[in-house]
């Protein structure tokens, strides 16, 4: 039988120092900013960033994590309120389309219309914490034998991953999908819409957010 190392998508590591305690719900961490062409010719910009939020919001006390977004700038002087999408899963990723010329293809037609925010589900692409981790439960030697030698060995490996993720504090209550559907309420998102970057008023800054 040989070890290896298998990625599961459940499992987790440690918050990045980035959470620092000085740190407090709705705090966007900006990153540098990306232009991208597109075959067409027109030039992307893409803002890149992460939002504080509680990783349980029915627990007062419970400590933050980091979901990040990437917002392409919409191509008209007029932009009305972004589009907001959440990807699908688990364990995918939407802030990754930035790194592909082809797949910002697909959101062209919406950038007419107003700013496209791609978000990363909690514990998933960029967002923090990173729910994968590495298990090093060997590979047995009848794995591709059978349906239930195949489930036998995804379920240890699931059971260790759990393990794993609990033992660096993972709220496994706080990552489904009614919580990446709240992630934000409307006062943490004033970033979303650019207006309200700058100067909006609070009317603005809570209509700029469908949650």
């Amino acid at each position: 039988m040989r070890s290896i190392s298998c990625l599961l998508s459940l499992t987790a590591l440690l918050l990045s120092p980035a959470l620092a305690a000085d740190r407090k719900e709705g705090d966007v961490r900006f990153l540098p900013p990306r232009e991208v062409e597109l075959s067409t010719g027109e030039v992307l910009t893409i803002d890149l960033g992460k939002v504080s939020v509680p990783e349980n919001r029915r627990d007062a006390d419970s400590r933050l994590i980091e979901i990040a977004f990437a917002r392409l700038r919409a191509l008209t002087e007029a932009p009305g309120p972004p589009l907001i999408y959440l990807h699908g899963g688990p364990g995918g990723s939407a802030t990754g389309a930035f790194r592909s010329p082809e797949g910002l293809l697909a959101w062209r037609p919406f950038l007419d219309l107003g700013d496209v925010v791609l978000l990363d589900q909690r514990g998933c692409g960029e967002s923090e914490p990173d729910l994968r981790a590495r298990v090093g439960s060997p590979l047995p030697g009848d794995l591709f034998e059978s349906r239930e030698a195949a489930g036998r060995y995804v379920a240890g490996a699931a059971n260790e991953a759990a393990r794993a993720l609990r033992a660096t504090g993972i709220d496994f209550s706080a990552y489904h999908t009614e919580a990446s559907l709240t992630t934000w309420t409307r006062f943490e998102l004033p970033w979303v819409s650019r207006r309200s970057v700058s100067s909006a008023t609070a009317t603005e800054r809570t209509s700029a957010c469908p949650c």
